[in-house]
């Protein structure tokens, strides 16, 4: 992906559409959005082959906000990333339609979002944060929270269990890859 990424910015770069003192920038944001449309594209396949596509978007939506401004866990090859994003989607489409314990899901989502406000944003070997990135997320997360808790708390009284499963699992994800990063963090002596 990342070739493919270069080979779309050098022929950009040649017909005069970007400067090539821009180009490793723009290498980037071709390679994000692949990694953005492949996760979404698969959150969509694995939906349909258990028929909750709507399901599956809405968690991989809210994960993926969530994750972006959190931080937390990055695999250091793609490969593995691609990997563990099938297995964590497939994982959480069907725990959505286990629909658990709705008592268990407001304790479980309730402890994540609190976790996620009291470690935000975290930093990993494979993704730095400047100081003012760090600031500027901080606020994000803050918001973002406030807008979870709304959206939960309406979805509830709307009896909307299932858009209230899925944002809570896209939390809970975004949570436990904070935990398990803030562990490598303390374990290697990292800031």
């Amino acid at each position: 992906m990342k070739n493919i990424s270069k080979k779309i910015v050098q022929w950009l770069v040649e017909y005069g559409v970007i400067l090539k003192e821009d180009a490793e920038l723009y290498e980037y944001a071709v390679f994000t959005v692949y990694i953005l449309i492949f996760t979404l594209g698969v959150s969509v396949i694995i939906g349909k082959i258990m028929g909750h596509t709507m399901e599956s978007i809405v968690f991989i939506i809210t994960f993926m906000i969530f994750r972006k401004f959190c931080g937390g866990y990055h695999a250091k090859h793609i490969q593995s990333c691609l990997m563990l994003s099938v297995i964590m989607i497939a994982i959480s489409v069907y725990m959505i339609c286990m629909m658990i314990d709705l008592s268990i899901m407001v304790v479980c989502i309730t402890l994540s979002l609190i976790s996620i406000f009291v470690f935000s944003p975290v930093d990993s070997e494979n993704y730095r944060l400047s100081q003012m990135e760090k600031k500027d997320f901080r606020r994000v997360v803050v918001i973002l929270i406030i807008i979870c808790i709304s959206a939960e708390i309406v979805l509830l009284a709307t009896t909307e269990l299932r858009c209230f499963y899925c944002i809570g699992f896209g939390v809970i994800m975004t949570a436990i890859l904070q935990l398990i990063q803030v562990v490598r963090n303390i374990r290697y002596n990292r800031p």
